[in-house]
């Protein structure tokens, strides 16, 4: 009899104790989570490029515009950065016109986009269209 006692409770025993240590895990982790921590939202890349990513772009265009396919930018405060893939003169949207299609990778996964950056008056690139592709 007490046999039969024994066998109906260490099987309770058992599951009394795996209960009580996944209660006291998840107290555990409970106590060392970080309640300071918090999160914001980031600013989005606005579709006409007004961000440092396209003054970046710029930056690489305007250093060497017959070289820039393949040249690399990197934004360091955004995290974003890319490759020029393509470029062509555009004389029809007006003199020292380029099109261009760049990657930009970041936090939000990797786009392509295109643009189309002109020299102003005083001969520095500004750009007239930056869109995702």
């Amino acid at each position: 009899m007490v046999l039969r006692l024994l066998r109906k409770a260490i099987p309770l025993f058992a599951l009394a104790a795996w209960v009580h240590g996944c209660a006291a895990s998840a107290q555990d982790a409970d106590q060392w989570s970080d309640r300071n921590f918090t999160t914001a939202s980031v600013p989005a890349v606005s579709a006409f490029g007004e961000g440092a990513d396209t003054k970046l772009i710029l930056a690489v265009l305007a250093r060497d515009v017959m070289n820039a396919v393949g040249k690399e930018w990197e934004n360091s405060e955004s995290g974003a950065r890319g490759r020029i893939t393509a470029m062509s003169r555009q004389e029809a949207d007006g003199p020292g016109c380029v099109a261009f299609t760049t990657t930009r990778q970041s936090f939000d996964g990797v786009n392509l986009y295109r643009g189309l950056a002109c020299e102003n008056a005083a001969g520095f690139l500004h750009l007239r269209d930056f869109a995702m592709l």
